[in-house]
């Protein structure tokens, strides 16, 4: 398990960057009028900025304790924008876009923190509609989603992505695969109201993922990790072992096949064109989760690696996240490929960060480990009661803790 957010304070490098992406996702671009597809946001991706900055906003506030702007607003507005089915973007019919369903992943995320942390009724009525009117109706559709790899379009897509083309029910985009971002969002949803329809689909979609020859169908690897962290997040509620053996294989491939030099990664399987930091904070939280799932260090060495070398290393001046080249399949030289890519990377920067917070305390049943240095203050409860531990630390720029 991992410590509450608002039970952990941190200080120093991390709070610095904590506080410098806040004031980002506080800037004109983020703020209620903005967050709206008619305000040209999530175009050809209904539900994804609306719900990237609500999960930013609420990790935000709690990893940082101030209390966020705009949030309560923008969660207010959602009902102006919803349809008649109370999710963003068209009405599905026979046909099913991939990146509305992506979209809605994050727009799950970001309602279901949202309501673990403020128990606000208004926020799970827009998870039920979402799961009940979006996803339930493509039980048995996920089972034909298209993996064929001469099916999809490889060398196409730019670091937004865009609808491709029709393939039987599904509208399916240049980002291969996003339809099962969706099952990270809908694992959330359903840890708060389980019900047996809801199982049935999240069963149906896994499958469906474990099927996927990543590699051939050149799959972007954001979705996949995304996705990965949905099989984990499965596996706590249900205990299949199996789950982790599953995501081990797959995280394996993507570490050997689609991680450049310095712990980030290839945008697409076989694809070094660019780095995405939404995928480099996947790439962490699995690690650390499957650290926890296995007790293999490697996966905690790897998640130190990814953090100092990957995630630190996008985040900008100006607190937001970017895009790097590939190296060494780019050559030998580290280089800045977008300064920001604010549309998504700099809202799941806070999710990276807010995580990194939690991973500074791991508490077993009668120890704590502390797997990150950092100054940071955590109140951490045992059986036997409560202690708060005080940590002052310079690391990573000395050695001293």
């Amino acid at each position: 398990g991992t410590i509450p957010l608002g039970d952990i304070h941190a200080g120093g490098e991390l709070l610095s960057r904590l506080l410098r992406n806040y004031d980002r996702l506080e800037e004109d671009y983020y703020t209620p009028e903005h967050d709206f597809a008619a305000a040209g946001a999530s175009e050809g991706w209904p539900g994804d900025k609306e719900g990237r900055i609500i999960l930013a906003l609420t990790l935000q506030a709690q990893a940082t304790g101030r209390e966020p702007q705009y949030l309560a607003e923008i969660i207010r507005q959602l009902a102006m924008h919803v349809n008649e089915k109370g999710y963003l973007g068209p009405l599905m019919g026979d046909k099913i876009m991939e990146q509305q369903l992506s979209g809605h992943g994050w727009l799950l995320r970001g309602l279901s923190e949202y309501y673990l942390w403020k128990k606000d009724p208004v926020a799970k009525a827009h998870i039920d509609d979402i799961i009940t009117n979006l996803a339930l109706p493509t039980r048995g559709a996920y089972r034909e989603y298209p993996i064929d790899p001469e099916s999809r379009q490889k060398q196409v897509g730019g670091a937004a992505g865009n609808t491709d083309k029709t393939l039987g029910r599904w509208m399916v985009s240049t980002d291969i695969g996003c339809a099962f971002i969706f099952l990270d969002g809908v694992v959330q949803a359903y840890a708060i109201s389980p019900s047996a329809p809801l199982k049935v689909l999240i069963e149906e979609m896994i499958d469906r993922f474990s099927q996927i020859d990543l590699e051939a169908i050149q799959a972007q690897t954001h979705a996949t990790l995304t996705a990965l962290r949905g099989l984990l997040r499965f596996q706590r509620i249900t205990g299949s072992a199996s789950l982790v053996n599953e995501v081990e294989k797959r995280y394996r491939l993507y570490r050997s096949r689609a991680m450049t030099e310095n712990y980030e990664n290839f945008n697409w399987f076989g694809r070094p064109e660019w780095t995405e930091s939404c995928a480099i904070v996947d790439s962490m939280m699995v690690a650390m989760e499957l650290w926890q799932a296995t007790g293999d260090a490697g996966y905690l060495e790897d998640a130190h690696h990814i953090y100092y070398n990957g995630i630190c290393h996008v985040q900008r001046t100006n607190g937001g996240f970017g895009l790097d080249n590939c190296p060494p399949a780019a050559g030998s030289l580290l280089k800045v490929n977008a300064d920001e890519a604010y549309w998504c990377c700099t809202m799941r920067g806070a999710e990276g960060l807010a995580s990194r917070m939690c991973y500074g305390y791991v508490p077993a049943s009668e120890s704590l480990v502390v797997p990150f240095y950092g100054s940071s203050t955590a109140k951490v409860s045992f059986p036997a009661g409560e202690v708060v531990i005080g940590q002052e630390s310079a690391y990573p720029f000395s050695g001293q803790v």
